[in-house]
């Protein structure tokens, strides 16, 4: 239930009148607190979060799976040349 400016007001006016000025001042804190809570997450929302983001983790660790596989594959038979070249170059010296 939105509060308008001038009800906001007349309920600090009547908390002042009935309980002085600091517990006016506290409690129309926490009215203003009560409205924004509205807009926090829930439990659900962050399990169904939760869900997101172990999925994203997980497509993350399937792709560096995939390109370290890649990546050993590739350079395979580069370092097998290499040593190759090296064996050659150790026979002829």
């Amino acid at each position: 239930m939105a509060i308008d400016e001038e009800a906001r007001r007349a309920i600090h006016r009547a908390l002042e009148a009935a309980h002085g000025a600091e517990v006016a001042g506290d409690m129309m804190q926490f009215l203003s607190l009560g409205e924004r809570l509205e807009h926090l997450a829930s439990k659900k929302d962050l399990q169904i979060l939760e869900h997101k983001v172990l999925r994203e983790v997980a497509e993350v660790k399937t792709e560096v799976h995939k390109t370290t596989r890649n990546l050993i594959l590739a350079l395979t038979p580069i370092f097998a040349a290499l040593n190759g070249v090296v064996f050659a170059a150790l026979k002829l010296t």
